[in-house]
């Protein structure tokens, strides 16, 4: 049995700890980890939410001259950004830029405007954004999205509107998470009103609200004290969570 069998199966079965061990075992060997050992390793350690290791690991794998491809990079970036750490995860993609074999794609994009706009950083968000545009890549409705929920989670409404009208010029059509962004912003704001609004506008667009779209709303009137209209839209949550069963 090799040791990138015994550490596969380590990986496949969630247990990172036993992996990085056998990783271990290998160098005490004498046997230098190859490309597959590092990438059974590398997407373990980040998926299990430990991103600085996996980042550790992959410098690792670049020091012995191993060439990690995309996915492995992303693996890291979007373990960082799960985690709300944006200047690691911004400094991985940077890497990335230097590695002409492991260029950035819409994923990574994705996945470190993700980190920023859990951060609320609108001006880094919108700026990945529009690099994305000008290194060849084309956002998508999920990157508009994590833009609009930058705005959202700042309460700027007028911010989280305007970019799902860009969508719309640039002929994508907006989902419900895009719609959620924009109720999310005027429940921030503490406006349940301006919120319902937006929920009703979902459902015009014909798309079907979610769990979040409904509790959201639901949540703004309660803080408001309007606690009639908050039990309506927790009964319409109610009704949601039944017809799923």
């Amino acid at each position: 049995v090799s040791y990138n069998s015994v550490i596969n199966a380590h990986a496949s079965t969630g247990h990172a700890t036993k992996a990085v061990q056998w990783l271990s075992h290998m160098l005490s060997a004498g046997i230098e980890p190859n490309y597959l050992s590092y990438r059974i390793i590398v997407r373990c350690v980040a998926h299990r939410g430990d991103p600085h290791h996996a980042d550790r690991l992959l410098k690792a794998m670049v020091a012995s001259r191993i060439t990690p491809d995309r996915t492995i990079f992303n693996s890291v970036i979007r373990s960082y950004a799960a985690t709300s750490q944006a200047e690691p995860a911004i400094a991985c993609l940077e890497r990335m830029r230097q590695s002409p074999l492991s260029l950035p794609d819409v994923v990574s994009y994705d996945a470190v405007i993700s980190a920023y706009s859990r951060n609320s950083d609108v001006s880094r968000s919108v700026q990945l954004l529009e690099e994305m545009d000008i290194v060849g890549l084309t956002p998508t409705i999920d990157t508009h999205s994590l833009v609009m929920d930058a705005h959202s989670r700042r309460g700027d409404v007028g911010g989280a509107v305007e970019w799902l009208r860009k969508m719309s010029s640039r002929s994508l059509a907006p989902n419900v998470a895009s719609y959620n962004s924009v109720v999310r912003a005027c429940a921030e704001k503490q406006d349940p009103r301006r919120a319902e609004l937006w929920l009703h506008k979902l459902v015009e667009a014909r798309l079907k609200p979610d769990e979040t779209s409904f509790r959201t709303v639901a949540d703004s009137f309660q803080a408001s004290g309007d606690h009639a209209r908050a039990n309506r839209w927790f009964q319409a949550l109610q009704s949601l969570t039944k017809s799923a069963l």
